[in-house]
């Protein structure tokens, strides 16, 4: 029996041809691909991928049979062999003419000259194995077949050569061994056309049994478990499983290594143990720290786990920073809730400048509203600041402060920097909710109200303040008019220290939250300290807040008769729309007399 090379690869190309079949029209009967483009032009998509397939196969045996360097042997036939076959209790036998045979007949491919694990053999592969006595049956039955054909003819025709051509003719085609080929070749052919067709059945049906369970976990994602409740012995198994994860860097040798040669005794231990008990970092009181060492700790902070050691506050008060240093620290700055940075500092304008254009550059974009439109909040998973202080006490009298930028620069050349500084500050509220300015604005001496117009302007076109403190910042009438709307959409107010507001700067803002009613966000105002008496015109005016203020804090200040007797008419108001919804009015250490 011969069986050509060519024919085994044409086998398998038609076994690949027909998988093939089969995947697309499983792929096309999908709803998805009906609904798309291809649903469109699907007879032209299988049309040309069929011609494209055949084309192929047509090349592949163009190629082989003219262009391979080995298509002389490609075409050739490997003849299947039988050999005698002993196994067990089979034995041969002998005839009465003398020769030995065996009751089974075993039929081989033979390789020859095949390279196996690195060895050059013949190999030998059963492909059949049958008992010698069937075999002798299939012949007996195959000459039966050949000289029942020859009378008929042979009388019909009465020529014996064209007899011959017919038994030979017939002989081919009805030979037993190409029926034994068949028969052995079939089953491998049926069998790598249905398993591939049982594997596709079983995996869509496996598909189609898991819908209703992926259906059941959707419905339970969105509605049982949409609380986004986090169980704490889940962020505690994280954080367990994290503990050896290194947090030091690999170029850093010792977390017992000094960071700032000023301060032996902060260590990265120290910071992480901070970090960790108390989401803090205190960095205050050290001028002498240098911008390579500002450098490390922010590359060392920023490369910690995140989840073990969260960071909330950072405290840079009175640490001397230049806009060298500003620039350095800003990737840590934005990483901490709470920044303050008050007290002595040496950075002006341009350290704030750099701050705020870091930001924008961790947001992809300068947050911008229309004309006459609320800026929004800046949200960015980047940016987690939120809370600036830049608290500034009191000098000594006498004594001007004017550590903000050189100490050399006197006058107005201060002024003029202060000014710029607050400016940009004012840039920076898109992406704050609290913004501290205690005593920091005091500085400024001229024209208050229209050197700062811009951090004004501001404030009006802003509704997400949260916080807004002002102490001590030699406010004036004249200011409040400038950002009465902004005031009122700020949720808690700090104006403490400022005794040149007197009862016109109250009444605009008692005024403005009547007017914006449905829209004022103000729900607490304080105004602690106050250097002269609230007499009865500015109480007047605390007592028509009353119907907007949850709690108003007037702690040590004087208060007149007069003003108390306002402030009672106006809990008094049971009825309109000046009914009072305060809860707390506070004042503690107030000298109000005995009547």
């Amino acid at each position: 029996l011969h069986i050509s090379t060519f024919v085994r690869q044409i086998a398998f190309d038609v076994l690949y041809y027909s998988e093939f079949v089969v995947l697309l029209g499983f792929g096309f009967s999908a709803q998805i691909v009906k609904d798309g483009f291809l649903g469109l032009y699907t007879n032209v998509f299988i049309w040309i991928v069929t011609t494209m397939t055949i084309l192929s196969l047509i090349l592949k045996f163009f190629y082989y049979d003219v262009l391979h360097i080995w298509s002389n042997t490609i075409f050739t036939m490997t003849r299947i062999k039988s050999q005698p076959f002993e196994f067990g209790g089979s034995e041969t036998y002998d005839t009465e003419n003398g020769e030995t045979y065996s009751r089974f007949v075993e039929y081989v491919f033979i390789s020859p000259n095949s390279w196996f694990l690195g060895k050059l053999k013949t190999v030998k592969t059963t492909i059949m194995i049958l008992p010698k006595h069937l075999i002798k049956l299939i012949e007996g039955q195959g000459k039966q077949l050949g000289t029942g054909i020859l009378e008929p003819i042979d009388s019909a025709t009465g020529g014996i050569g064209a007899l011959e051509q017919w038994k030979s003719t017939a002989r081919n085609l009805l030979h037993w061994r190409k029926t034994i080929a068949l028969l052995c070749f079939l089953p491998l052919i049926m069998l790598g056309i249905f398993v591939p067709l049982v594997i596709i059945l079983v995996l869509v049906t496996a598909l189609v049994l898991s819908l209703p369970l992926m259906i059941l976990l959707l419905l339970y994602n969105v509605f049982a478990n949409c609380n986004n409740v986090i169980d704490k012995t889940m962020v505690d198994n994280d954080e367990f499983i994290d503990r050896d994860i290194e947090d030091l860097p690999p170029e850093i040798d010792s977390i017992e290594n000094l960071i700032f040669s000023c301060d032996p005794s902060l260590t990265l231990r120290k910071v992480q143990a901070d970090l960790s008990a108390t989401e803090t970092l205190n960095l205050s009181s050290k001028p002498d720290m240098s911008t390579e060492e500002l450098e490390n700790i922010a590359v060392l902070l920023l490369s910690l786990n995140p989840r073990r050691y969260r960071m909330r506050v950072l405290n840079l008060d009175d640490s001397r920073l230049t806009d060298e240093k500003l620039k350095t620290l800003a990737p840590l700055i934005v990483r901490f809730h709470t920044v303050s940075i008050g007290g002595k500092q040496d950075f002006g304008e341009e350290g704030l400048e750099q701050l705020r254009l870091f930001m924008e550059h961790v947001y992809g974009s300068q947050p911008v509203a229309m004309d006459d439109e609320i800026v929004p909040l800046v949200k960015c998973e980047k940016i987690l600041l939120r809370r600036l202080e830049i608290k500034q006490s009191k000098a000594k009298k006498g004594v001007t402060d004017l550590t903000w930028v050189n100490e050399e620069v006197k006058g107005f050349e201060h002024e003029d920097e202060k000014t710029l500084m607050v400016n940009e500050l004012a840039n920076m509220i898109p992406y704050l909710t609290s913004l501290i300015l205690d005593g920091f604005l005091r500085e400024i001496r001229k024209n208050k109200e229209n050197q700062l117009w811009q951090l004004w302007e501001k404030l009006n076109f802003v509704d997400h303040l949260e916080i807004l403190s002002l102490r001590d910042c030699d406010i004036t009438d004249r200011i409040i008019q400038k950002c009465l709307i902004g005031l009122s959409n700020v949720r808690n107010i700090d104006l403490s220290g400022n005794p040149d507001i007197s009862y016109i700067g109250w009444k605009g803002l008692a005024e403005t939250f009547e007017i914006r009613r449905g829209n004022c966000r103000i729900v607490q105002l304080a105004y602690q300290n106050s250097k002269h008496t609230i007499d009865e015109n500015s109480g007047e005016q605390f007592a028509k807040m009353f119907c907007k203020l949850q709690k108003l804090d007037l702690r040590g200040s004087q208060i007149s008769d007069e003003a108390v007797e306002k402030f009672l008419e106006a809990f008094g108001h049971k009825e309109g729309n000046n009914v009072s919804i305060l809860e707390k009015l506070d004042l503690s250490g107030c000298n109000v007399s005995q009547a």
